[in-house]
């Protein structure tokens, strides 16, 4: 027996930045990679709606995370808490070390213009840090994709999500930016 994979509506999409760590368990997590640096640490994980990041620097913790509004976390440690709609860029600052930038933009698609990006990523897979698809909701319905993409320099962390809601025709797209600031 084989059970349906269904993304949460776009429309109960909530963007939320913690300083302190999230329970994994809180999320069912499908796909995870982490990237180990000499003063940094980050891990990023696929769920079902979107998105979990957990950057630590020494005594620093932001952890990142894009859930459905009926999945409930936690309100301790909440710096930002956002519904995605439209556009919107937030940012903190992190003590004298870190500074953390955010981006996230949703676009509902006519049906073929979202057709022809969901291709686009697929083909994207193999350049791609973290990709998944998951299983569509009919035999010719596209399956959700997930796909992440970092860039990493001696003085910032760059993040680049993309995330598609077929029964929507929606794309969320996230850019998380993470510098270190000078001492």
């Amino acid at each position: 027996m084989s059970l349906v994979f269904t993304r949460p509506d776009v429309g109960n999409l909530i963007f939320h930045v913690y300083n302190r760590p999230i329970h994994p368990e809180l999320m069912q997590r499908h796909d995870e990679m982490v990237i180990a640096e000499e003063d940094y640490i980050c891990k990023v994980r696929l769920h079902d709606a979107g998105h979990f990041i957990e950057f630590r620097h020494g005594d620093i913790l932001i952890s990142e995370v894009m859930s459905s509004c009926y999945h409930p976390l936690p309100k301790h440690g909440i710096e930002l808490q956002h519904t995605v709609r439209g556009c919107r860029d937030s940012e903190l600052n992190f003590s004298d070390l870190l500074s953390y930038q955010s981006s996230f933009q949703l676009e509902r698609l006519d049906a073929e213009i979202f057709m022809n990006f969901h291709q686009e990523l697929q083909l994207d897979f193999q350049r791609a840090c973290l990709a998944r698809e998951y299983p569509g909701q009919g035999r010719f319905a596209p399956g959700p994709i997930s796909l992440v993409r970092t860039e990493i320099t001696i003085d910032s962390f760059l993040i680049h999500t993309y995330h598609t809601y077929p029964e929507n025709c929606a794309v969320v797209k996230t850019q998380t930016l993470i510098e270190f600031l000078d001492d």
